[in-house]
């Protein structure tokens, strides 16, 4: 079954296929729960590896950030300090 839907308000049409059965794209929530508990995880095992390697004091969110090639603000997302 297709679903004929507007390009734009004065361009051609599109269709686009749409199914009853199938998955849908997004993640359900208890997937992205589990998602975002994973990359919690990462986050706190490059933490503890950085300090076993360099002691607390001496590293910071940005090396943490680094080791995991993230933004140090996306680490604020999964935890909310060095603590």
């Amino acid at each position: 079954m297709s679903k004929t839907l507007p390009a734009s308000p004065s361009g051609p049409s599109v269709s686009a296929p749409v199914s009853a059965s199938a998955p849908s794209p997004w993640a359900s929530r208890a997937d992205r729960r589990q998602q975002r508990e994973v990359k919690r995880l990462a986050v706190l095992s490059a933490a503890a590896q950085l300090f076993n390697e360099r002691g607390f004091h001496a590293t910071s969110l940005d090396d943490i950030a680094a080791r995991l090639n993230v933004s140090k603000p996306t680490l604020y997302y999964y935890v909310k300090n060095k603590d």
